[in-house]
């Protein structure tokens, strides 16, 4: 690097990395290298802002912010953001809790916990809805024009699942054939922890997991995003959540990327999600078994890099969110940026080599 692309770097490092909320066992030259990281990153790639977090057993948790956060101020480590596909993670963690609560099993299939719909073969599996072999028309990325003009023409309209179901087309095959992403797998299995719950979505979510682990998540509509630091997101230089007015835009990704996160609970949802504790053994082990030729797991990915493996999902919608885990050493990444249209996943990986 140029040594003036090196010194506008610390420049813009000084100036936008603000806030630190890291352990005090953490490392204080790893921090520095973190920082660093992160500062340069938010300036190569032009954002607008950033916020991370690394957990490293036995030091605790760094976290670093950079950038702008909305029109005026500064991110801040407080500051949630959308975590988009992120929230697969916790829907199929929650799965697996009510797994162990004896409401579900992931082999079961569809139609013992919900009525029989149009294009979804009834007998496809939990299983294979969290693995993303039901074979599904992805009601996001297959979406039709009549969806996105329903989308476009009330951006104040709450998505319920049902008017989501409504939207989905035939499927691409029969469940079980192969791997296929398709983010209607999500949405049902939201709707089944609802059925088998007797809770809104939000509540299930409320009182399995996010409360009894302490994470600042959430999970709208019928929660708040915007009552607490929020991070708005940026088209350009330019913010354009409009609070009050955009239910479509917190509604329309439901289970399949609706939660809202800080990077520092992320770090500590993966440690619990990971850790020995939290799910039982019977848990981990599925949450964790790959035959070696599907990469997606239960709602993570599955890597072999950098000389290690590691559990991966990237997340896309207005915002982006990418976390990694290292299974070897215990650590995990997360990295959260606010520009929209830009992927943060090989910033993020550089980010994952650096520590």
């Amino acid at each position: 690097m140029k040594p003036f692309s090196s010194f506008l770097i610390l420049i813009l490092f000084s100036t936008f990395l603000c806030c630190q909320e890291t352990s005090p066992e953490f490392d204080p030259v790893y921090a520095q290298k973190l920082r660093l990281k992160l500062a340069n990153i938010g300036a190569v790639y032009d954002l607008e802002g950033l916020s991370a977090a690394v957990f490293v057993p036995g030091q605790g948790i760094w976290v670093g912010t950079w950038g702008k956060g909305n029109a005026t101020d500064q991110v801040t480590p407080d500051m949630r953001f959308g975590i988009a596909s992120n929230s697969k993670a916790v829907i199929a963690a929650l799965m697996l809790k009510l797994q162990e609560e004896g409401l579900i099993d992931l082999d079961d299939p569809l139609h013992e916990y919900l009525p029989v719909y149009q294009n979804i073969h009834p007998n496809i599996t939990i299983r294979q809805l969290l693995t993303h072999t039901s074979g599904l028309f992805d009601f996001l990325n297959d979406w039709t024009t009549e969806t996105s003009n329903a989308y476009a023409s009330n951006p104040d309209s709450v998505w319920t699942f049902e008017d989501l179901i409504r939207t989905i087309g035939p499927p691409h095959e029969l469940p079980g054939k192969r791997y296929r992403y398709s983010n209607t797998n999500f949405l049902l299995a939201g709707m089944i922890a609802e059925a088998v719950t007797n809770l809104s979505i939000r509540e299930v979510l409320q009182t399995r997991i996010f409360g009894p682990l302490n994470l600042d998540m959430i999970y709208p509509v019928g929660a708040n995003v915007f009552s607490a630091p929020y991070s708005n997101v940026f088209s350009g230089t330019t913010p354009i959540l409009e609070p009050g007015h955009e239910d479509t835009f917190l509604s329309f990704t439901a289970t399949a990327g609706a939660i809202w996160s800080t990077a520092y609970d992320m770090v500590r949802w993966y440690d619990a999600l990971f850790g020995r504790d939290w799910l039982s053994p019977e848990s981990q082990f599925e949450l964790r078994d790959n035959d070696g030729y599907n990469p997606y797991g239960l709602g993570i990915r599955l890597a072999n890099r950098y000389g290690t493996s590691y559990y991966h999902h990237g997340g896309v919608w207005g915002f982006r969110s990418y976390m990694i885990h290292d299974t070897r050493a215990g650590i995990s990444v997360c990295l959260l940026s606010n520009k929209f249209g830009f992927p943060v996943s090989a910033a993020a990986r550089s980010f994952f080599r650096r520590c």
